[in-house]
């Protein structure tokens, strides 16, 4: 097992819809789990981290998702 000084840095791609974003109030989902990330010495990257390309959002989504280590979409309830 390697040790934190040893482990690679990941790049974990984080996809949310952006009501997301802000929801709950105060620390919301997507900060929780950027905060988790980096905390363990890794970094987070979302579609924010992207230039416009001219290209339809699940295509940049889809090629940026192969390319990072991990993948987490975060799931929540629903809410009206």
């Amino acid at each position: 097992m390697m040790g934190p000084a040893e482990s690679p840095q990941w790049r974990v791609f984080v996809s949310y819809t952006p009501d997301l974003a802000d929801f709950p109030h105060g620390l919301s989902y997507v900060g929780a789990v950027k905060a988790a990330i980096s905390g363990a010495g890794h970094v987070a990257v979302d579609m924010a981290d992207f230039a416009p390309l001219g290209t339809a959002p699940v295509i940049v989504t889809k090629a940026n998702a192969a390319v990072a280590y991990a993948n987490d979409p975060i799931l929540a309830p629903l809410t009206k």
